[in-house]
């Protein structure tokens, strides 16, 4: 119904929706919160260092996994990450969810950690 252009090249690899924000992690690294009942506005952009293919998001906390398998957590107020695991044995993070002590993945290599 509506193309919206968020990234800067290349293409969509994760996005979620969650309480009218709408998270979109691209190629180009960035993971952009767009505010859904504010007419669609970018509200923060999150740069991260390859392709995005997964996002979660609890509280002020975004999670996303990245092309290289790695797991990376940010705070979305203050954007600094820490990175959880280096790499998802042999490729890349295709899903991903968290709890209040947990962050659950999958990946290309068939795997769930």
């Amino acid at each position: 119904m509506k193309t919206l252009g968020f990234h800067e090249g290349g293409f969509v690899g994760a996005i979620i929706w969650k309480d009218g924000t709408l998270y979109s992690g691209g190629k180009d690294g960035r993971v952009n919160i767009i505010d859904c009942n504010a007419g669609y506005e970018v509200k923060k952009v999150l740069q991260f260092p390859t392709l995005i293919r997964a996002i979660d998001v609890m509280d002020s906390k975004l999670v996303v996994g990245l092309r290289t398998g790695s797991i990376v957590e940010s705070d979305i107020e203050t954007g600094e990450q820490t990175t959880y695991m280096q790499s998802h044995n042999d490729g890349e993070v295709w899903g991903l969810s968290m709890d209040d002590t947990h962050v659950y993945t999958t990946g290309d290599d068939n795997q769930v950690k």
